[in-house]
C-alpha cells in the first residue's frame, strides 16, 4: 500500500510514490516524532466541487485530460471543445460574436491594412494612419468645371480630372490705370 506520504506529495508535486509489496506491520515501537504526513494536510491538498468555475469537457481541448470541479463532471475527464474553422470570419460593425471553441487553419490579415491606407488620427487594430493620409469627403466638393482642363483633384473620395477653359490674358496688361 502507499503510504499517507506518497499519497501527499502526489497531490502536491504530481510525483508517485511506491507501493510496497509488504503487508502493514506494526513497528516495534511508537515514533518519537510526527514522521509523515497526517489526513489533515492531505484533506488541504484535495480539490473541491467548484459550480461556478469548474470546467467541463466542453471546455477543454479535445483530447485533453484535466481533473473535473463540478457535480456532474467530478474526476478525471477528457475534454470535448468544439473545433471551428476560420472560414468565413471577417471584421466589420455588422459581424457577429465567434462561435465558442477553438479554431483551426490558417488566419491571414487584408494586405490593404497598412499606413499608408488610413486616414490620419485612426488606429485600425493596432495599425495607425499616416498624417499625409486626409479625409477627402466634404459636402461641398469641386467639380470638373472648377478645376482647370487637364488637371486632377479629390472630390467625396473620387478622382476628378477639371474641364474649366483656361482664359487667355492677352490684350491685358498691368498699369497704374488697369
Amino acid at each position: 500500500m502507499y503510504t499517507l506520504t506518497d499519497i501527499y506529495n502526489q497531490l502536491s508535486t504530481g510525483t508517485v510514490g511506491t507501493k510496497r509489496t509488504t503487508t502493514f506491520g506494526e513497528p516495534a515501537s511508537g515514533p518519537t516524532s510526527a514522521t509523515g504526513q497526517t489526513l489533515n494536510a492531505i484533506q488541504t491538498m484535495l480539490p473541491a466541487l467548484d459550480a461556478a468555475q469548474g470546467a467541463v469537457a466542453a471546455d477543454v481541448f479535445p483530447g485533453k485530460t484535466f481533473w473535473g470541479l463540478t457535480s456532474g463532471a467530478w474526476g478525471l475527464q477528457t475534454g470535448s471543445m468544439s473545433s471551428n474553422n476560420f472560414s468565413g470570419l471577417s471584421c466589420g460593425a455588422s459581424n457577429t460574436t465567434p462561435t465558442s471553441g477553438y479554431y483551426t487553419g490558417t488566419l491571414t490579415g487584408d494586405a490593404d491594412l497598412v499606413t499608408a491606407n488610413i486616414v490620419g488620427g485612426v488606429n485600425i487594430f493596432g495599425v495607425s494612419g499616416k498624417s499625409e493620409v486626409v479625409d477627402t469627403y466634404t459636402t461641398i466638393a469641386a467639380t470638373a468645371g472648377d478645376i482647370v482642363s487637364g488637371k486632377v483633384a479629390f472630390a467625396n473620395g473620387l478622382t476628378v480630372t477639371g474641364s474649366m477653359s483656361s482664359n487667355n490674358f492677352s490684350g491685358l496688361s498691368c498699369g497704374a490705370s488697369n
